[in-house]
């Protein structure tokens, strides 16, 4: 994760825009695709409580990143949050619809 603080300059401000745009909304359900380690909703946490959002989804490839992602989640007691290993192509939102989609690695260059 230190490498990609790095290299996914645009991750915090990313994050602090979609967090002020949805500041009084509630129930909110969030895809993060590619999404890795978990390490956005981390992020997300310094921004806006993630108790504002009924579902949160780490959607990624990688079996490892995702192993880890679950590690966190069960560190960080979070509830809502659910690591999906599969192609973000596929994925298909349980609730019909999200209100926020993020995809960081779409920030990495300047």
């Amino acid at each position: 994760d230190k490498f990609r603080a790095r290299f996914l300059w645009g991750r915090r401000p990313m994050l602090a825009a979609a967090a002020a745009r949805l500041r009084e909304r509630r129930d909110l359900v969030w895809v993060d695709m590619g999404g890795g380690t978990g390490e956005n909703v981390d992020m997300m946490s310094e921004y806006l409580p993630l108790k504002c959002f009924k579902a949160i989804y780490v959607v990624d490839l990688c079996h490892s990143l995702c192993e880890q992602a679950k590690l966190k989640v069960k560190a960080k007691g979070w509830k809502n949050v659910h690591v999906v290993e599969g192609d973000a192509c596929q994925f298909q939102v349980p609730q019909g619809e999200a209100s926020l989609i993020t995809f960081s690695y779409s920030l990495s260059s300047k």
